[in-house]
Formats: structure tokens, C-alpha cells, sequence
């Protein structure tokens, strides 16, 4: 299960690096022209504009599933599937 404990070590699994801001790990995706970033201080994902949502829950990290949510996220991103 991920959670808040172990999402760091989730993070640098899938490629992401710390920012300039030692709370925000992001990955940049060239093919899409954007990034994906994760704030550890604020608990929360931060996705492109493009990427929209259905409902808040989706905007933190609160509750397990929205660790879920984010992961499957960059690994689509990952994958370069068609929109």
C-alpha cells in the first residue's frame, strides 16, 4: 500500500526528482509538453491544466486512494498513451 510513510521512496521509483523546493519532486514529460509534481509540505498533487478532475479528493493527499490516482496518472503519462 502506498502511503504517506513510503510515498517518497514511490516517487523516485517512477523517475521523479526534487525540485529547486525541497518539498516539490516532479518528473517532466517532453512528449506532452508538461510536468507532473507531488508538494510533500502541502500534501498535495500538482497536475498540468490539461489533466482535469472530477472532484477534490483527487487534489490531496488524504486519502490513500489519491496516492493510487496520482501513480496511475504518471504511469500513463509514462506510457505515452493516446488521449
Amino acid at each position: 500500500m502506498i502511503t504517506k510513510d513510503n510515498f517518497v521512496h514511490v516517487l523516485r521509483k517512477l523517475g521523479f526528482e526534487k525540485s529547486q523546493d525541497p518539498y516539490v519532486w516532479s518528473k517532466s514529460y517532453g512528449n506532452f509538453n508538461c510536468s507532473l509534481k507531488a508538494n510533500l509540505l502541502k500534501n498535495e498533487p500538482i497536475y498540468p491544466e490539461a489533466i482535469k478532475s472530477d472532484g477534490d479528493f483527487t487534489k490531496n493527499f488524504k486519502q490513500p486512494e489519491s496516492y493510487v490516482v496520482f501513480v496511475c496518472v504518471v504511469t500513463t503519462q509514462s506510457l505515452s498513451l493516446p488521449q
